[in-house]
């Protein structure tokens, strides 16, 4: 398992999207709750993965912006 860098970006309370090469598939990795995504060929693909689980993740903390 090789973890690749995360993109930099988003809310400070945020964890950046971490995606992870197992083998031909790469998987996206919430760092905050363990959530891991479905294997995907994509790279890109895996990073979306990560942001859409980003807005329902059980431990992630809202931002100033929300209020």
């Amino acid at each position: 398992m090789v973890a690749m860098s995360p993109e930099i970006g988003g809310a400070a309370s945020v964890e950046p999207p971490v995606v992870e090469d197992r083998g031909s598939f790469s998987h996206a990795v919430c760092r905050v709750c363990g959530w891991s995504g479905p294997g995907r060929r994509s790279r890109r693909v895996s990073r979306e993965d990560s942001r859409a689980h980003q807005e329902t993740c059980p431990g992630r903390q809202p931002s100033a912006q929300e209020g």
